[in-house]
C-alpha cells in the first residue's frame, strides 16, 4: 500500500460486517490473511486492499494501467511518477491479467 501508508505506520480502522456496507472504488479495506495467502514475507496477520473493481466489472491490466470495463482507471492516490507501473509480485513475478478478471456473479 506504499505510499499510501508507510511500513510501521500505525492506522486506526473501524471494523465493521461485510454486508453491512456497500464498497467502494478506491476505498482501502483491512481484512485477516486467508491461510493459504502468501505474501512473500514475513507472515502477516492483516492485510491492506484498494477497491479496485465491483460485482459485474471487468478488470484488465494494459501496457501498466489498470482497465474497469475498457476503461481506465484514475489512480489518484499514486504519484504521478508511479502511474502506469507495474509493480512485481512477490519473488519478482510480472502481475498480469490474462484474460481480464471479471466476477462471475
Amino acid at each position: 500500500m506504499e505510499p499510501t501508508f508507510q511500513i510501521g505506520e500505525t492506522v486506526q480502522v473501524a471494523m465493521v460486517n461485510p454486508g453491512s456496507v456497500t464498497l467502494q472504488e478506491g476505498e482501502i479495506v483491512v481484512f485477516r490473511r486467508p491461510a493459504e495467502e502468501n505474501c512473500g514475507g514475513p507472515p502477516v496477520t492483516d492485510l491492506f486492499k484498494r477497491v479496485v473493481g465491483l460485482p459485474d466489472e471487468t478488470i484488465s491490466l494494459t501496457e501498466g494501467y489498470v482497465q474497469i470495463n475498457g476503461k481506465r482507471l484514475d489512480e489518484t492516490w499514486l504519484p504521478s511518477s508511479v502511474q502506469g507501473t507495474t509493480f512485481p509480485r512477490p519473488g519478482g513475478r510480472a502481475i498480469r491479467f490474462e484474460p481480464p478478471l471479471q466476477d462471475p456473479g
